[in-house]
């Protein structure tokens, strides 16, 4: 038996995000399922038709796990378990004490309600039959990303492919951001720090590419007025050059953030990287670099693998940490 408690909104963003990109149709066994695979530190959700593929991070907070576990949903249980367990806090601050226990046995996923809108509230699905042939969609994404990545010259796809996407924002309350991947025209699309996909083009034929260039020749003769100046509230606003800032408000700032990452910590009583990068919106060597000071200044264990560090602090004692921290860091601005 696995057993792992997961944030309640921070699970239904990921079901939200990537469930769409399941293949709708039953007949396709290996791409109509959502697939969950069961980490040390984060819960992985994946989908793909083939066209698309949708992957996000859900951060485990704690767990009972005898090793690394892929499970799959279907699409009709992903519909029950959004149905069924709601979070009120919206896009905004997440509320600690809405968390889901997702206990994984060799026929049943139960999912129970341990602290939200309706605590003790229980969904026990059996288990849908996990494909070996499911894409291996975190690798194909990882390739992607490690791609040089050369500019497409154009992307031809299907509206319905784009609108999975949407999915993605609405569920994060983030913009899409999109970028050429490898020399296929494929394109990433990132939503936050949670979501990433994938958007493959669409085969065209010869006939296909000569009518698009006819297209592009007609609409320029259309849009030619002999005048070729950008009216002025369409230029590019000319960029601001930061000069350097004071020394001592750059250190206020990492101080604030220090104190910001070592009140989760210290609060949550979790140690993660992952957890920070989440929370604090920032990105994993940042979040690594705040781990270490928070090593540095006895708030948290060794590493220790990808595992979660040991707090060695209290929650009594978050407020004189805080305060512990901003006074050494005065101390060494003045000095």
């Amino acid at each position: 038996m696995t057993s792992i408690t997961v944030g309640t909104r921070d699970f239904r963003q990921a079901l939200e995000a990537v469930a769409p990109h399941a293949s709708p149709d039953p007949k396709y066994t290996v791409l109509h399922r959502i697939r969950l695979d069961i980490g040390a530190e984060n819960l992985a959700v994946s989908a793909t038709n083939r066209a698309s593929m949708g992957h996000a991070i859900v951060s485990i907070w704690d767990s009972k796990l005898g090793s690394t576990t892929a499970v799959d949903l279907s699409p009709l249980d992903v519909k029950e378990i959004l149905l069924l367990f709601k979070s009120a806090s919206g896009h905004g601050e997440e509320m600690p004490d809405e968390q889901l226990e997702l206990t994984v046995r060799d026929d049943t996923l139960t999912v129970t309600d341990i602290g939200g809108l309706f605590e003790g509230k229980q969904l026990v699905l059996p288990r849908y039959p996990t494909d070996d042939n499911f894409p291996k969609v975190e690798n194909l994404l990882r390739n992607k990303l490690a791609s040089p990545a050369l500019g497409a010259d154009r992307l031809t796809t299907d509206a319905n492919l784009l609108k999975l996407f949407g999915k993605a924002a609405g569920a994060y309350g983030e913009p899409l951001v999109i970028d050429p991947a490898g020399n296929n025209a494929a394109m990433l699309i990132t939503c936050g720090e949670s979501f990433v996909g994938l958007l493959c083009p669409m085969r065209r034929s010869d006939d296909a590419e000569a009518q698009i260039k006819r297209w592009h020749t007609d609409w320029l003769e259309r849009l030619s007025t002999g005048d070729t100046s950008i009216p002025e509230e369409f230029a590019d606003e000319p960029q601001a050059v930061e000069e350097d800032g004071d020394q001592q408000v750059l250190l206020s700032r990492d101080v604030e953030q220090l104190c910001q990452a070592a009140e989760l910590v210290i609060s949550t009583q979790f140690g993660s990287v992952s957890m920070l990068q989440r929370k604090m919106r920032v990105g994993f060597a940042r979040g690594k670099q705040l781990m270490a000071q928070l090593e540095q200044a006895a708030i948290v264990g060794p590493e220790v693998g990808s595992a979660a560090r040991d707090v060695l602090t209290r929650l009594d004692q978050l407020a004189d940490t805080i305060e512990r921290i901003r006074d050494e860091a005065s101390a060494g601005i003045s000095s």
